[in-house]
């Protein structure tokens, strides 16, 4: 299986994310080990919130961040 297969994702879980010392996410931490369709050997971490999925709001501002439309400076965040 591990030849016919166009990717394989390794997932593991990182930090857990706490709201008032309660455990509402976690930080997943994926690496692609094989690729056959794009560069293999990527790593990502994604915040996933329980009974959520991935957090949109962050990937937004990410995405934004990536092609310059948003500026982080420290804390705060420039349209």
């Amino acid at each position: 299986m591990k030849f016919y297969a166009s990717q394989r994702i390794e997932i593991r879980r990182g930090q857990k994310i706490e709201e008032n010392k309660e455990a509402i996410g976690y930080t997943a931490k994926i690496k692609i080990v094989k690729n056959k369709v794009a560069a293999p050997f990527k790593k990502l971490e994604l915040p996933v919130m329980f009974n959520r999925g991935y957090d949109l709001e962050t990937d937004l501002i990410e995405s934004a961040m990536m092609f310059d439309l948003v500026t982080r400076a420290g804390a705060f965040y420039t349209l």
